[in-house]
């Protein structure tokens, strides 16, 4: 009888080593992405599938790496997008295997500017953002909140002065008047014209003073 349990003893352990090598040597060899877009606007998702060989062996979403953005692990492939313009690379590693990588271009959102102003245009939408004419500088800076260093375009009108002029802390600045110029934006890039109507595209922040700066990236004169 000690014999028999003996023997069983031993055909269990065998057993059981043989199951974790047949385990140990189910290891990933490889491991290739695909994506269906190469550029996206910021906000917009893009679908990353994946490939792996063995099929079986599961993957985490500690696996795949990205140099910014987010990455989500579905059921069967990845999300990704970001909310800051960018260029982004993607990949896959595990059991010392890496995949290809993807390269993915987040751009801005574009705000395009009319060649006239349509007077019949509502200048605002819902939730604020830059639509038929832009807004003016007056409702910005009362709904600055909305806007301040979340990186989203503001589209503004007001008037040039023909040059700088003073601030409050004696600094000669490039600005946009309100209508009747007694309030203004501190104007941050390059402004080609002056002493006009104008519509300005940018993002806003606020410097350490508590000054609002939009950073220009167009200006286009009203006639």
């Amino acid at each position: 009888m000690k014999k028999q349990w003996l023997y069983l003893l031993v055909l269990g352990i065998l057993m059981l080593c043989g199951c974790n090598n047949q385990s140990a040597s189910e290891h990933l060899k490889s491991v290739s992405l695909t994506c269906d877009k190469e550029e996206l606007l910021v906000d917009e998702t893009a679908t990353i599938t994946y490939s792996i060989t063995p099929a079986e062996i599961p993957l985490e979403q500690d696996c795949f790496y990205s140099n910014g953005g987010t990455i989500t692990l579905q059921e069967d492939h990845l999300s990704f997008q970001s909310d800051v313009p960018g260029t982004y690379e993607i990949y896959c590693s595990k059991d010392d295997v890496q995949s290809n990588t993807i390269t993915i271009v987040v751009a801005e959102k574009a705000v395009t500017i009319p060649d006239e102003q349509d007077s019949s245009a509502s200048p605002l939408i819902s939730d604020g953002t830059p639509h038929n004419a832009p807004m003016s500088v007056d409702w910005l800076l009362e709904n600055v909140d909305s806007y301040v260093d979340t990186k989203t375009q503001v589209w503004v009108q007001g008037d040039l002065p023909q040059t700088k002029v003073l601030d409050e802390y004696g600094e000669l600045r490039g600005i946009l008047y309100n209508d009747d110029h007694s309030r203004f934006i501190i104007l941050q890039g390059e402004i080609p014209i002056g002493n006009c109507h104008a519509a300005i595209v940018g993002t806003l922040t606020a410097n350490e003073k508590g000054q609002y700066i939009l950073l220009v990236d167009s200006v286009k004169a009203f006639s």
